[in-house]
């Protein structure tokens, strides 16, 4: 699946994913579900948490979200967009370890 097509819970999922690498997807969605928990691309704790953390610079252009990924232990940039800041950021963090497409 293209990391540009993400949204919701599989975007969610690839970012905690990216954080975590031996997560349980089963674990996950319970969370996900039940608790409200690990909503990346919504939750602007969240959302603020990973701009901080992986160096995420945005900026909003002819309707949508652009994102460019700088961390330090990445030499690659990624440049992401999305419908709403959320979207775009998640989608850098996916992308910064993924490439452009993820398996699943």
């Amino acid at each position: 699946m293209k990391v540009s097509e993400l949204e919701g819970i599989e975007l969610d999922w690839w970012v905690y994913q990216r954080q975590d690498p031996l997560a349980v997807r089963h674990d996950f969605e319970y969370w996900w579900d039940e608790e409200n928990s690990f909503h990346y691309s919504t939750n602007p704790k969240l959302i603020v948490r990973l701009i901080e953390e992986y160096k995420v610079s945005s900026t909003y252009v002819c309707g949508e979200w652009v994102t460019v990924f700088h961390h330090r232990q990445v030499p690659l940039h990624s440049t992401t967009t999305g419908p709403t800041l959320g979207i775009a950021v998640c989608r850098a963090v996916v992308a910064s370890k993924y490439g452009d497409e993820v398996d699943g």
